[in-house]
C-alpha cells in the first residue's frame, strides 16, 4: 500500500538507482486491473513493460513521470495459474 501526496512521487537517486514495482494488492483475479507504483529516481521515463511466463507473453511501451508513476496491467485469463510483471525503466541524458 502507498499513499500519495500533491508532489512528486520520485524517489531520493542513490548509488544503486534501484526500480521497483510495488502492487496495490498481493493477487489478482483474471478481469481486474492490477496496479503498480513504479519506484524510480527519475522524474520523466519511458518503460518498457512486459508479463512473463516461459517467456514474454506480452510487451509494451509507456511514459511515466514523477507525477504519477504507475503501471495499469489488465488481467487477462490465458495469465492463469500466474505470471510475472517487469518494467525496465530508461531516460535519457539530461543537461544541467
Amino acid at each position: 500500500m502507498w499513499v500519495a501526496g500533491k508532489g512528486e512521487w520520485w524517489f531520493e537517486v542513490e548509488d544503486h538507482d534501484r526500480i521497483d514495482l510495488l502492487p496495490e494488492k498481493k493477487r489478482y483475479e483474471p478481469g481486474e486491473k492490477a496496479i503498480f507504483q513504479v519506484r524510480m529516481p527519475f522524474r520523466e521515463a519511458t518503460a518498457l513493460i512486459t508479463v512473463e511466463r516461459e517467456g514474454v507473453v506480452e510487451a509494451w511501451v509507456k511514459k511515466v513521470s514523477g507525477k504519477e508513476p504507475i503501471i495499469e496491467v489488465p488481467i487477462k485469463g490465458q495469465y492463469a495459474p500466474n505470471v510475472y510483471i517487469s518494467a525496465l525503466v530508461v531516460r535519457g541524458r539530461v543537461s544541467e
